[in-house]
């Protein structure tokens, strides 16, 4: 009895497929995890918009306070939250801050878009 007992905890205990927490599929590639309410989803639900989001709600309702309180929103991480290790600030500023660097950007943009003309021309 023990024993048919173990065998069941060990096949419940299988990796299984997991569901989207939406249409309910099975997520038959890697789910998406919505950062805003922490649920899994497919790829046709994975944005906040798509799967109506109440998690977004929130944070936006908790935005829509602060500056109605007159504080300064901004981009603030969560915990655990990563970027990669990049700082971008610290990488964009000095390319904005010479002027050659704004030449080069500039000329590019150009070169791109004459490149475009002549493709779709």
């Amino acid at each position: 009895m023990v024993k048919k007992k173990m065998a069941k905890k060990e096949k419940s205990s299988s990796p299984e497929k997991s569901l989207c927490a939406f249409c309910k599929k099975k997520l038959l590639t890697l789910p998406f995890q919505c950062k805003f309410c922490s649920l899994e989803f497919c790829d046709a639900h994975r944005l906040p918009e798509d799967h109506s989001c109440l998690g977004l709600a929130a944070r936006k309702e908790q935005l829509r306070a602060r500056l109605q309180r007159g504080e300064k929103v901004t981009y603030e991480p969560r915990a655990g939250e990563e970027h990669y290790g990049l700082d971008l600030k610290a990488m964009t500023d000095p390319l904005l801050k010479s002027p050659l660097a704004i030449i080069g950007m500039i000329v590019a943009a150009v070169a791109i878009v004459a490149i475009l003309f002549l493709i779709f021309r």
